[in-house]
């Protein structure tokens, strides 16, 4: 009894995170055309965002958001000109939005090293997604918060400073 208990209390918490996460999306819009000058300049910074994230921490998650700009200097010149992420850690399972994807569960597949376009075709091949450059952040994020040996697969701080 304890055990289904239990597993109903979990279930109930993921189901709130990941309501929370798809009402982001819905909210990063309407901040995009309210605020910031058609950006989502200090979305992460908002009270909707950090009542997301808040969500998240309190049924025992772990969240973080992340936006990205390009500004003509950033070296990675794959990113959107405006791209925001939020992603969870919740139950060993990491779980992610953004603007163009409702709640996704994150998986890795070992492509080893690779560029942006032979990455896309790989992920597209096996009939998945590729993570925009703001979800990898995020997911880096919330993997290293929750302490060591959390962060996906593969995902480390390399010499170039990405993540």
């Amino acid at each position: 009894m304890a055990t289904s208990l239990q597993s109903a209390r979990q279930n109930a918490r993921l189901s709130s995170i990941k309501s929370a996460m798809n009402n982001s999306i819905r909210a990063a819009e309407i901040y995009f055309y309210e605020n910031s000058r058609y950006s989502y300049d200090a979305f992460c910074s908002s009270t909707i965002t950090q009542d997301v994230i808040a969500n998240i921490n309190s049924n025992g998650g772990k969240a973080a958001c992340y936006v990205s700009l390009y500004t003509g200097t950033d070296y990675r010149v794959e990113l959107k000109s405006v791209d925001w992420a939020i992603s969870a850690l919740f139950n060993n399972r990491y779980y992610t939005v953004n603007s163009t994807s409702g709640v996704k569960v994150f998986d890795t597949a070992n492509l080893s090293t690779t560029n942006w376009t032979n990455a896309n075709t790989a992920c597209r091949n096996q009939r998945k997604l590729l993570a925009s450059p703001s979800q990898l952040r995020t997911l880096y994020l919330v993997g290293t918060t929750a302490g060591t040996n959390r962060t996906p697969t593969g995902f480390s701080n390399s010499s170039t400073g990405y993540w």
